[in-house]
């Protein structure tokens, strides 16, 4: 008999990560629903996209797994680029 179970983690990741896409595709789409205004939309979209940066290197490039300085230098590098993009954008 196959015993195939597919993993739960990866499988929730992978889908937070098309849910992202998929908001970020829409926050950059001028529809006709779209509330957000010229300055909001970049940002969140920038937002997004770090925030997908930070689940594909802690979860499939295993971050979550290493050592604790390694962790550490992740996060800030993921925390400082964020800011200081977003401040770019902003000013």
């Amino acid at each position: 008999m196959n015993d195939f179970r597919v993993p739960v983690r990866p499988t929730v990741i992978w889908g937070l990560l098309v849910i992202a896409t998929a908001a970020t595709f829409w926050v950059g789409t001028n529809h006709p629903f779209s509330t957000l205004g010229t300055e909001l939309a970049p940002v969140l979209t920038l937002a997004l996209a770090f925030v997908k940066a930070s689940l594909v290197g802690r979860e499939f490039m295993e971050i979550r797994l290493a050592p604790r300085p390694l962790r550490l230098a992740f996060a800030a590098w993921t925390a400082v680029f964020a800011t200081a993009t977003a401040l770019a954008l902003v000013m």
